[in-house]
């Protein structure tokens, strides 16, 4: 399975020539002349028309703001944790919540928005009740554009009332992505509060960037850390919990690693040293493997979406190799981009392929489902290559598609019984600041709000037709939570045209703005993600018609108001129609863009929400990871019936980190237990379940 093998010292690379440099150089000015030319039609009636003057304007002013209601808030109990070593009661009393009544949130929302809402009076039809609030009492709690502008010691911090209106302090969050020192890697138990379920006997893990910083020299973009995959070996006959951590030593990290200096441009942000001249027309990249670990088939894989696949070791956790997934990935060595002249290729460094950080299980074939991909330089488009593994890794089926007019490979995408489901992000590329060092690659993408998405709707059947969908502008779509065949779940079934319909849940913005993308998360110096300048993520429905070519987008029901990500449903009805709850992390039910916060459950059937707040308001959550429990399995209807596994930074703690069990039957009530690490581990991103499966089980 392992196609190479690794080493801590590696033979240098081979120069690149002046000719090779000079011809890379070439190759990029030209694509770029060949794409401005290329988008230019379709620019020209805005420059002329003066809409992009009158967009710009419309973005600059204050009340710029979309007009959302502000929902349910749901007032909890604020515990403190004791010293005691008891689990604190993170539940609501009965009394206490039958006390509440929605007229009495949405008013209490209301005051706590009201600069918000006294900022776009003029052009929305707000309550009295929030344009009623002085300017001099609202002034002070710091809502509207600005996020994070609490102080830490700040009371409000705290407040249950303000739980839910995105209320935070920016240091808090900062402290949640802080890079892992001193304890760079780890292996120790965990300290238990309250009881492991018994469905969680197996392992958990957990992939995310690890370390910011190389020779003392900082890394310039949170997304460009190395990755630090983090497992949990869960016995509840003991009720123990080991917990262990280890970096994803790739042949990049590596090589920075035995020189103690930073040697590879990161894709966000990070230059090499020497300025511009010290990254100038080196177009290689760092292969972060800091974004997923899958379990599949007794294996373990690092995952980075901009580059191959790394297998570890389940057990220990280290670096055995690169994969090519069975031979999905033809060719392993060289920038996933090609001139489509091998010769090119080979000279300048050119010619391999990535793969998805974002595969899915197919439980109505027991199969992984992933793709590999290759950018085409010459027609400006995405080759894939779908693939599908049984339990034995072996390739039940392939099929190679092409993404037209495509400029950076989609992030994620959906599996049906019969189908597959991607999105298409429109985004442009200025390749020529990327070849000259001047900007890194995801700086160098342009967002085209102007365009549509395209909905791609690939049968899994290799030879059948695929079709291809336009769909909503200002768009764009980031993690895909599930995809079925036929219409949304409580629709009236039509045998006439059921078969014709595919339905796509999915967390994206809920604005895509033009621009460059992706550079201007934060502040220099600062890691930590500037919520000021990303747009809210919020879960979308898609229902698309492959016969008539008609689509709608709308709000999933019961995320109305809701900024999240990172949805997942019971993995058993992933590709299911009746697939009925999702379960995802929480920010704010003000439809704002902030840090996750706590957890919530979406009923699709009933439109409802149930919701989880971290109490203490610095308490900051990351992906939650869905275990069906055994009294759900074998029955065909979607009970809710899964245990919620997430990790947190709890910054009163120090801000150390801690592994959380929530009921997902009973969300609200908050974690039945708490696995507490040591020390302080970074925000993390993806991460897998292995049910049965421990360390002393590793072959």
């Amino acid at each position: 399975c392992c196609k190479k093998k690794l080493s801590s010292a590696r033979p240098c690379r081979k120069a690149v020539s002046l000719v090779s440099l000079l011809i890379s150089l070439g190759l990029a000015v030209l694509l770029g002349y060949v794409q401005r030319t290329h988008r230019g039609h379709r620019q020209h009636w805005v420059q002329e028309s003066g809409v992009g003057a009158a967009w710009q304007s419309m973005q600059s002013a204050p009340a710029f703001q979309f007009p959302w209601s502000t929902g349910a808030l749901q007032i909890m109990q604020l515990a403190r944790f004791g010293q005691s070593g008891k689990l604190p009661d993170f539940r609501e009393s009965s009394s206490q919540r039958s006390s509440r009544s929605r007229g009495s949130r949405r008013q209490s929302m209301a005051l706590a928005r009201a600069p918000q809402f006294m900022l776009t009076a003029i052009a929305l039809d707000v309550t009295v009740a929030a344009t009623a609030v002085s300017q001099t009492q609202t002034s002070e709690l710091q809502l509207g554009r600005v996020k994070g502008a609490l102080r830490a010691n700040d009371t409000r911090v705290r407040e249950a009332a303000l739980l839910g209106t995105n209320e935070y302090a920016h240091d808090d969050w900062r402290q949640a992505v802080k890079e892992l020192t001193p304890h760079t890697e780890f292996a120790y138990a965990g300290r238990v509060e309250g009881i492991i379920p018994q469905e969680l006997d197996g392992m958990l893990f957990r992939n995310g960037a690890g370390k910011f910083e190389r020779g003392g020299i900082a890394y310039e973009h949170f997304l460009d850390g190395d990755g630090l995959v983090v497992s949990f070996d869960l016995d509840p006959a003991s009720n123990t919990a080991f917990v262990r951590a280890r970096f994803v030593r790739t042949e990049e990290f590596l090589e920075e690693e035995a020189a103690d200096e930073i040697q590879y441009r990161g894709t966000f942000g990070t230059r090499k040293p020497g300025g511009i001249l010290g990254s100038a027309l080196d177009l290689r990249t760092k292969n972060l493997a800091n974004t997923n670990v899958v379990f599949w088939g007794g294996r373990v894989h690092a995952l980075y979406e901009a580059g191959v696949p790394y297998e570890l070791d389940p057990s220990s956790l280290e670096t055995l190799c690169v994969s090519d997934l069975e031979g999905c990935l033809i060719k392993t060595d060289g920038l996933f981009v090609s001139t489509s002249v091998d010769a090119f290729d080979g000279i300048i460094g050119l010619g391999g392929w990535a793969f998805t950080a974002h595969p899915h299980v197919d439980p109505h074939t027991a199969r992984l489902c992933g793709w590999a991909w290759q950018s085409q330089a010459a027609t400006n488009s995405i080759v894939v290559r779908f693939a599908e593994w049984d339990a034995d890794w072996k390739c039940a089926t392939s099929r190679d598609y092409e993404l037209k007019d495509c400029a950076a490979a989609p992030h994620d995408f959906g599996v049906t019984a019969s189908r597959y489901v991607m999105v298409q992000n429109r985004l442009d590329i200025d390749t020529v600041p990327y070849v000259l060092g001047l900007k890194a690659a995801a700086s160098s993408l342009i967002s085209r709000p102007d365009l549509p998405v395209q909905v791609h709707i690939i049968p899994r059947a290799k030879d059948a037709p695929a079709v291809v969908l336009e769909g909503p502008r200002e768009s764009f779509e980031i993690h895909v939570c599930f995809a079925h065949d036929g219409p949304p779940i409580g629709s009236e079934s039509d045998p006439d045209t059921d078969e014709h319909i595919v339905t796509l849940y999915t967390a994206g913005w809920d604005r895509l703005a033009p621009g460059s993308f992706l550079s201007e998360w934060g502040t220099e110096g600062d890691l930590a993600p500037d919520f000021d300048n990303i747009p809210p993520t919020v879960l979308w429905r898609y229902v698309i018609d492959t016969r008539s070519g008609s689509m709608t987008r709308s709000l999933a029901p019961g995320s109305e108001d809701v900024c999240l990500d990172h949805p997942h449903v019971n993995p058993r009805f992933e590709g299911s129609a009746g697939c009925r709850y999702v379960y995802a992390t929480i920010s704010n039910e003000a439809g704002t863009s902030g840090p996750p916060r706590g957890y919530v459950r979406i009923d699709l059937l009933a439109g409802t929400r149930d919701v989880w707040y971290a109490p203490s308001g610095r308490i900051f959550v990351e992906e939650p990871v869905i275990v069906e429990k055994e009294a759900a399995r074998g029955n065909a209807e979607d009970t809710g019936d899964v245990w919620v596994l997430g990790m947190i930074t709890d910054v009163d703690d120090d801000g150390r980190s801690s592994l959380l069990v929530l009921d997902g039957a009973r969300i609200a009530d908050g974690p039945i237990s708490r696995i507490r690490l040591n020390h302080h581990v970074p925000h993390g991103l993806h991460g897998s379940f292995a049910p049965g499966f421990h360390a002393a089980d590793a072959q």
